[in-house]
């Protein structure tokens, strides 16, 4: 008999979904949300990049959530391009967008290994701390009032 997680007796076979499966989770939350926030634009993508010589040297993927708030999910450079000003500007840019569309907060999480002093530059304070999360390092979460 094979195990597995079980629901009323009944095993479940959990499978790895692809990107259009995963996809399925997101709409599924964001219909749900919507209707309970009544609020068809529960969910606004804002992701841009910076075009360098035909590449992508730097972007930022964020989420607009409930026209309120937006959560910054990736924010990277190019190590090319690190030290040349586009994060700050991606950054800025996701800032004002969100302003422009009635937000009022941003936030965003990252390693101790990645920028947490960059984020505090731009006016984010730290709001949490996961200590050692992954060996060696903490994660940081901050926020930045618009």
């Amino acid at each position: 008999m094979s195990s597995g997680p079980r629901t009323r007796n009944k095993i479940l076979r959990i499978e790895p979904s692809s990107e259009a499966q995963a996809a399925l989770a997101l709409e599924g939350i964001m219909r749900f949300n919507a209707k309970a926030l009544r609020d068809k634009d529960f969910l606004t993508r804002l992701d841009f990049h910076v075009p360098v010589e035909g590449h992508v040297a730097a972007a930022v993927n964020a989420r607009l959530i409930a026209g309120a708030f937006t959560f910054v999910e990736i924010l990277w450079v190019d190590d090319a391009h690190r030290g040349k000003g586009l994060g700050s500007a991606l950054l800025t840019h996701v800032e004002e967008e969100t302003k422009r569309r009635g937000g009022t907060l941003i936030y965003l999480d990252t390693y101790s290994f990645q920028a947490p002093k960059f984020y505090e530059k731009l006016g984010y304070r730290v709001f949490g701390t996961l200590d050692e999360i992954v060996p060696g390092h903490a994660k940081y979460f901050l926020s930045k009032t618009l």
